[in-house]
């Protein structure tokens, strides 16, 4: 039997994987948390006390969080990330702890922000969402994040300005293969909007930006077969559709014999953010 906690053990328990994902986008996607928390006015001006990080990975984006607040909790399902986790943290006030969302480990109304990066497709939304309601304090928002790469920007000044052509055929490709394998629950392509239809809740939003990371060509292709699901939809080796993007934008380039990671781009991530408060 499938369910989204198997598939998030099979795409977030092996090794680095967080890391390798989180090194190229966390310290933006944080910056956008944080200033979401800040412009919250019934948050405003006070001591914050507890953050909860669910599906926290292997802990970087708890502990960049757990400046602004007394405590800090990361939760994740998978047992390795959270060993992870552990072994990188030396702060008194940041501790993690396994976990599914669904059954959240604190006591009644004790989080003043619950955040969750990449995480709220795993998620059954109809079990998490009580939980958030149950745990957040009464002037607590919970904040959800999630992005998929739209557009690939040259920055080198003999290459073509956008690929959007090629991005845009490489996601339809694997949003196709992401529907043929029918992970129930488990699909990013929308950026979270069913799962925003399915939340009840009685203030809720969600915000549509952009966020431009600088990369290489090369780093763009590893960080995008990092994302969790990605490389299993790239399983054939014959058949990648990140290999063949790659192929495409170089030969555009005219720089087909060139190594990808001395092509320098931008990558323009096309988000969603959903906030919730009581």
């Amino acid at each position: 039997m499938f369910t989204t906690e198997k598939c998030y053990q099979d795409d977030y328990s092996s090794g680095d994987v967080v890391q390798r994902y989180n090194s190229a986008t966390l310290d933006g996607i944080v910056q956008m948390i944080t200033q979401l928390i800040c412009e919250h006015g019934e948050l405003e001006g006070k001591d914050l006390e507890c953050l909860l990080d669910v599906a926290c990975g292997d802990g970087e984006k708890t502990r960049l969080l757990s400046r602004h607040f007394k405590r800090a909790i990361g939760l994740d399902a998978s047992a390795e990330q959270i060993a992870q986790a552990v072994r990188r943290t030396n702060s008194a006030h940041v501790e993690f702890r396994c976990s599914t969302a669904e059954k959240l480990p604190l006591a009644d109304h004790r989080v003043d922000v619950i955040t969750s990066i990449f995480g709220l497709h795993y998620f059954d939304v109809k079990a998490f969402i009580p939980e958030c309601r149950r745990v957040l304090k009464e002037d607590g928002i919970a904040i959800f994040y999630a992005h998929r790469p739209s557009k690939i920007i040259a920055s080198d000044n003999d290459a073509l300005p956008v690929i959007d052509a090629d991005v845009a055929a490489m996601n339809e490709k694997l949003c196709n293969r992401a529907r043929e394998l029918s992970h129930p629950g488990v699909n990013l392509s929308d950026l979270h909007w069913s799962q925003f239809q399915e939340i009840d809740y009685k203030h809720k939003e969600r915000i549509e930006t952009t966020m431009i990371v600088e990369t290489t060509l090369g780093g763009w292709g590893n960080h995008f077969l990092s994302i969790p699901g990605n490389k299993r939809l790239c399983i054939n080796p014959t058949d990648n559709p990140v290999t063949e993007l790659l192929q495409s934008v170089k030969r555009k380039w005219l720089k087909e014999d060139v190594d990808s990671n001395t092509i320098k781009i931008k990558m323009v991530n096309r988000a969603a953010i959903i906030k919730l408060r009581k």
